[in-house]
């Protein structure tokens, strides 16, 4: 068994089934009910969630039927990092709809770069912001996909 394997399939199982859940419960998003290719506008999260439910459910099924006494010693001193990644996205998640793509996103990448040990800090602003401005044009211009503003920049604050 591979702890850490079966660790990090569980949180994203639970992360991937508390995208889905908001997107029934609370989600409320501020433009037309069908954007992009005509799927509902809270049905990019949720398959978002969804696919991070099948990942987390590879995950724990390689990670429980993994072979040999070694797999979960190798990253132990890791074990936290799922965690703290689950952690990182729901609080994106949430700025997201606040300060919208554009502020919350260079965060969430930098986070992300610092917990996978990057530690050089032009890299990590340089990446977060050239991540930031291709994805943002990726979904705007290539798929069609408005990108949240956040409630606080449509109030004008």
């Amino acid at each position: 068994m591979d702890r850490s394997q079966t660790i990090t399939g569980l949180f994203a199982i639970l992360f991937g089934g508390w995208i889905v859940a908001e997107t029934y419960t609370s989600f409320k998003i501020s433009v037309s009910s069908h954007i992009g290719g005509g799927i509902d506008a809270a049905g990019y999260p949720r398959l978002l969630g969804v696919l991070a439910v099948s990942v987390g459910v590879l995950l724990l099924a390689s990670g429980v039927l993994a072979k040999g006494g070694n797999a979960g010693r190798r990253s132990a001193g890791r074990l936290w990092a799922p965690a703290l990644l689950c952690v990182i996205l729901a609080a994106y998640f949430q700025t997201l709809l606040l300060f919208g793509y554009m502020l919350a996103t260079p965060f969430l990448v930098s986070a992300v770069l610092l917990l996978a040990n990057e530690r050089r800090p032009i890299v990590i602003a340089a990446v977060s912001v050239a991540a930031t401005a291709a994805f943002g044009l990726l979904f705007e211009f290539g798929a069609g996909l408005l990108l949240p503003d956040g409630r606080l920049v449509s109030l004008g604050i």
